[in-house]
């Protein structure tokens, strides 16, 4: 299951009880939910054969190099997260290593 951000918030606001459409009283708690939700149904799709086939695939391209420092890759970072569960042409996509991952996702924080 890949949800949408729309369809996390749809679900949050299920779970919390509020309408699914119309004014929402509480939204910053509606958005906690729904990225909570959004975080779970991410992590349970890294663990799927699709997701790991894909991994190989761009590990493959990459020949096993980290696409910051040039070492042996052992992680695939995606570079926008628009089109997970969709990352056919897998440019949205870069392998790297533990600490090459950890750099990348510091620098997409500034």
């Amino acid at each position: 299951m890949n949800l949408t951000w729309e369809d996390a918030i749809l679900k949050a606001k299920r779970e919390l009880g509020h309408e699914v459409y119309g004014y929402i009283e509480d939204y910053d708690k509606v958005v906690e939910r729904a990225k909570i939700i959004s975080r779970r149904d991410y992590h349970a799709y890294l663990e799927s054969e699709e997701w790991k086939e894909r991994a190989a695939k761009v590990m493959a391209r990459e020949n096993y190099k980290c696409n910051e420092c040039g070492k042996q890759a052992n992680n695939v970072h995606h570079l926008t997260y628009k089109n997970k569960g969709t990352e056919w042409e897998l440019n949205d996509c870069i392998a790297v290593c533990k600490p090459g991952h950890t750099k990348t996702h510091r620098e997409m924080m500034r």
